[in-house]
């Protein structure tokens, strides 16, 4: 599959449908869940965030990245605004999140999307989507910013766009060591969330796009 500079501009600055991520209790633990919580679920710091019963239960921030899972699965179908590719060799690559105000723990959010920039990285193609998470009152609650790398689907002649910033380490023994462990069922729990992409659960997806063994959501452990 290819993709043409004409096509990509014709793209860039598509206003996408908006939709509607309706949300329980039920879902806000499961999200919890997914990236790891709690560390301790005897410590009532941490069982807040995966206990509906407990006075102080509350949404995780990072949950403010999956209100637009509509749009994953709409560009999971492999066609974006006519630029067609394999959806398995699809990656996240990069998250921003701005939150507005403390996140619902149940509710409506209304989401609006929008193709900001797409970026000739050579060896693939970037898309970025903002999308602007209103609840009920019309109130933006977050806004969220999606960088998504499909391999394959580069040299079409466009923009490399901004390069990040080399953090190199210093030349010496760290401070600290820290080290956390996910769980091998991980991806499995995180999907739930509702990123169905098999590449996180299907050993021949995964195997067809060039990996080992199903790899882990990058936003599972964005918020891990």
């Amino acid at each position: 599959m290819s993709v043409t500079l004409e096509q990509v501009n014709a793209v860039v600055g598509t206003r996408l449908p908006s939709f509607t991520y309706s949300f329980t209790t039920r879902d806000t633990v499961i999200y919890a869940l997914g990236i790891g919580a709690p560390a301790d679920w005897l410590d009532p710091d941490e069982l807040r965030f995966v206990y509906d019963h407990s006075p102080e239960f509350v949404a995780i921030p990072t949950m403010a990245s999956i209100y637009s899972g509509e749009l994953i699965r709409y560009i999971l179908t492999g066609d974006l605004q006519g630029i067609k590719f394999n959806p398995l060799m699809l990656v996240h690559g990069e998250q921003q999140i701005d939150i507005r105000q403390p996140l619902p723990t149940s509710g409506e959010i209304t989401c609006q999307p929008i193709i900001s920039a797409i970026y000739d990285k050579g060896s693939g193609m970037v898309v970025v989507t903002d999308v602007d998470c209103q609840n009920a009152a019309g109130e933006t609650v977050a806004m969220t910013q999606a960088a998504m790398f499909i391999r394959g689907l580069g040299d079409f002649g466009g923009d490399r766009g901004p390069s990040s910033k080399v953090n190199l380490p210093p030349d010496r023994m760290p401070d600290v060591i820290h080290e956390e462990s996910t769980l091998t069922t991980q991806a499995l729990l995180y999907r739930l969330s509702g990123d169905g992409n098999p590449l996180h659960a299907d050993p021949s997806a995964a195997a067809f796009a060039g990996f080992d063994m199903p790899i882990l959501h990058g936003l599972a452990t964005y918020g891990f």
